[in-house]
Order: C-alpha cells, then structure tokens, then sequence
C-alpha cells in the first residue's frame, strides 16, 4: 500500500570505486524532504523500470542518496604508476556507445 507519492529535484552522479568494482553506479541525491516521514523501505525506478529498493531513515542524514543500479556504458579502468618514492595511480572513466 503506497501512503505517498513525491518528486523531488535531485543530481545524478556516478560513483565509482575502482579498486573494488570497474562498474559506475548511478546515485540520485536530494535534500531531504520537508515534513514527518517514518523510517522504511523505498521502491527505486529507473526509467520506468524497478531496479530494487533500498532503506530510507530520514533521521539519519539530511541528504537522500539513492542507488539506481549500475550504469553499462560506463567503463572504468584504474591504472598503476610506478614511482620510485611512492604508490600512486590515474583513474580513467569514458562512456561508450552501444
């Protein structure tokens, strides 16, 4: 049962963490919405298709970030330097056309 419905105006970013995955995933990111909002799941939709729910606890931050899957044309490679004092690395990210 849906008690309510709301848009709100939000940033889509990608994250991406190369060590751990080579996938960027698509983040939407709002201000928290004004009024008492309970603790619970939320339902995530991307255009038009569900990609799964996450847990919202309005308490907790004054930021909504909400996962919105992993986006495929995103390609992520981390490459290593060799340096002779320490270890560092360059990050290259590129959207491909399918």
């Amino acid at each position: 049962m849906s008690l309510a419905k709301l848009s709100l105006p939000a940033k889509m970013r990608l994250r991406v963490v190369p060590r751990l995955d080579a996938a960027a995933v698509v983040t939407a990111e709002a201000e928290r919405p004004e009024g008492v909002w309970l603790a619970g799941d939320i339902q995530l939709y991307r255009d038009g298709n569900y990609v799964g729910a996450t847990g919202w606890n309005p308490q907790s931050s004054a930021a909504l970030v909400l996962p919105f899957g992993r986006d495929s044309l995103v390609r992520v490679k981390s490459i290593a330097r060799k340096t002779a004092t320490a270890r560092a690395g360059s990050l290259r990210a590129g959207r491909s056309a399918k």
